[in-house]
């Protein structure tokens, strides 16, 4: 359970306590002979797969240089020994019985590392920093714009992961669809980005945040021409993560922040009984030898991926990937904000109403005119009964499927307006098809 991980990290970056340095720094310094003097020393810390913290405690006298590698999660330390070559740091790890098991390749200019297992199958970049100089913890926001592209109103949810990247959810209102994107960031803050599209009228957005938040966008449509539109920022939703790991596995949480503390109370307590399951589950698959070539073996990340975010309700899905599994899970969370209750969608109908039967007869024929159906694999990933997860946002009812490293997620809407009669008079969906 919780009580047992051995570190509880509540951002991905946390600073090393000053004794810990002192300990390992000692341990360091006797690599070489109490003789030898002007020993230089360079401490290190990165970040692989954006959570898993790796230190490098190095000293070099001359052209000769040892060290140790330290991971803050295991406790573990390898040993480090290596050289200058061609104007790059070499470093050859020793496991306990003095057998070589990888290498480190390090620029000394920039700190930007790879390391490889000796056998050369197994590899990983790695941006180190020296710890004085270790990033701070950054809050990410998830920010929600609203405005006109082409003619149709637009809501665009972005909001950013563990590692760096951006992803959004953009809605057109009017169509009353998700546009299938893909987003390239053009700087390392994210501030200009490059959106392509797949199967609309809209070919590309170059976007720019401004001073003020709001983005500024040149479109280009299918047929090349270049529009100029501006979304304002409506509205922006905090987002903690949390790291759980030991030296069996690691859980990166990705979760949202409300202003009602009663609520996140509540919402953290079901996350980390999710929690509590996921590493049950890893328990129960882990082998005790611990694994050099892969350092930590099993891996979960948790995120939300966001559909509707107001005053009042919160509406997405929490997405689970593992590393040991190709099959991930949605788990839709509808909140009402004011009373911090879960709002079940098949109740804001009148009971005279089966919903179930006709959102599955509305995804069927739905799904016959998507313009990837025509594909054999999509046309088998594509059943209405893997649409799911049930959530809401501005334009209806939001069917999506599980997250698919191949598909991504795939969401239809089902219209307010086609459903409207059967919505119940004082139903929170009310409220939403209002505003």
């Amino acid at each position: 359970m919780i009580k047992n991980i051995n570190i509880l990290m509540f951002f991905i970056f946390s600073f090393a306590s000053n004794a810990q340095n002192d300990e390992i720094q000692k341990e360091v310094i006797k690599l070489f002979p109490s003789s030898v003097s002007g020993i230089k020393i360079i401490n290190l810390t990165g970040y692989k797969d954006g959570g898993i913290e790796i230190r490098l405690y190095l000293v070099n006298n001359n052209d000769e240089w040892k060290g140790i590698c330290y991971y803050p999660s295991s406790q573990e330390r390898i040993i480090l020994e290596g050289g200058l070559v061609k104007g790059k740091l070499i470093l050859d790890e020793t496991d306990r019985q003095n057998e070589t098991i990888g290498m480190w390749l390090i620029d000394l200019n920039d700190y930007k590392a790879k390391w490889r297992n000796i056998a050369g199958n197994k590899s990983f970049a790695i941006q180190f920093y020296k710890q004085k100089e270790q990033l701070k913890a950054k809050t990410i926001i998830a920010q929600i714009y609203r405005g006109k592209i082409l003619n149709d109103d637009f809501e665009i949810i972005l909001s950013g992961d563990f590692n760096k990247r951006l992803n959004g959810n953009f809605i057109n209102i009017n169509q009353k669809s998700y546009l299938k994107n893909n987003i390239q960031c053009d700087d390392p803050q994210c501030d200009t980005f490059t959106v392509d599209f797949k199967n609309n009228k809209i070919k590309k957005l170059i976007c720019n945040i401004d001073r003020n938040k709001n983005i500024e966008a040149t479109v280009i449509s299918k047929t090349g021409t270049k529009f100029k539109s501006k979304l304002r920022k409506t509205n922006e939703l905090k987002l903690a993560y949390k790291t759980y790991i030991n030296n069996r596995y690691s859980l990166i949480i990705s979760y949202p922040v409300f202003e009602n503390k009663k609520l996140n109370n509540s919402f953290n307590k079901e996350l980390n009984q999710i929690v509590d399951s996921l590493e049950e589950e890893m328990e129960k698959i882990f082998y005790d030898n611990y694994d050099y070539d892969n350092r930590l073996i099993l891996q979960v990340n948790g995120w939300f991926d966001i559909d509707y975010y107001s005053n009042d309700i919160f509406s997405g899905n929490f997405i689970i990937q593992k590393s040991y599994s190709d099959k991930t899970k949605c788990l839709p969370v509808v909140l009402s904000l004011k009373t911090g209750k879960k709002i079940q969608i098949q109740k804001q109908f009148s009971s005279d109403f089966n919903f179930e039967f006709y959102s599955k007869q509305f995804l069927k024929e739905y799904i016959k005119n998507l313009h990837d159906y025509k594909s054999a694999m999509i046309r088998n990933y594509l059943k209405p009964e893997n649409f799911k997860c049930v959530t809401i946002n501005k334009s209806g009812i939001v069917f999506s499927t599980d997250f698919s490293s191949i598909f991504g997620i795939y969401k239809i809407i089902l219209p307010y307006s086609e459903i409207q009669k059967d919505i119940k008079r004082r139903s929170i969906l009310q409220k939403i098809i209002k505003l």
